[in-house]
C-alpha cells in the first residue's frame, strides 16, 4: 500500500465538550481519523501506545495537566514522539509556551485565536 495514501490520525485532548467536538467535526471533514479524549489519564494512555501523526493537546485537564502528561510520557518512553504535540491552551502567556518549546513539542495553538478555517490551515500546516 502507499504511505502517502494513508489517512493521518490525530489524538485530540480536550475537556470543554463544545471544543472537543468542534474539533473533532473540523478535522474529521476535513478527511483525518480522530481519536479525543478529555483527561489526562486517557491521554496518557493513548500517547504510550503511540500511532498518531498529530497530538492536539489542552494544557489545562482534569487528573493531570498537559505538561504532566508530556513528563510522564517521556518517562514511560511513549511510541508518541513528542515532536508530534501541539499544545492548545488559552493561556497565551508566554511562560506556558516557553515551558511547551522546553519540553519539545511541535508548536502550540491559542484557541481564542482561531476561527474553524484557521484552526484547520494550522493542523495542515503542523502535520507538513
Amino acid at each position: 500500500m502507499n504511505q502517502t495514501s494513508k489517512q493521518q490520525s490525530i489524538l485530540l485532548v480536550e475537556d470543554e465538550g463544545t471544543l472537543i467536538s468542534l474539533y473533532a467535526k473540523i478535522l474529521t471533514d476535513a478527511g483525518y481519523k480522530v481519536v479525543s479524549v478529555s483527561n489526562g489519564e486517557d491521554a496518557l494512555k493513548h500517547m504510550v501506545k503511540g500511532g498518531f501523526d498529530l497530538v492536539l493537546l489542552d494544557i489545562m485537564l482534569p487528573q493531570l495537566d498537559g505538561f504532566e502528561i508530556i513528563e510522564q510520557s517521556q518517562k514511560k518512553k511513549a511510541k508518541q514522539a513528542i515532536n508530534t504535540i501541539v499544545i492548545m491552551t488559552n493561556l497565551s502567556q508566554e511562560k506556558t509556551i516557553a515551558r511547551g518549546v522546553e519540553l519539545g513539542v511541535k508548536g502550540y495553538i491559542i484557541k481564542s485565536d482561531y476561527n474553524p478555517e484557521e484552526f484547520l490551515n494550522q493542523i495542515k500546516e503542523f502535520l507538513g
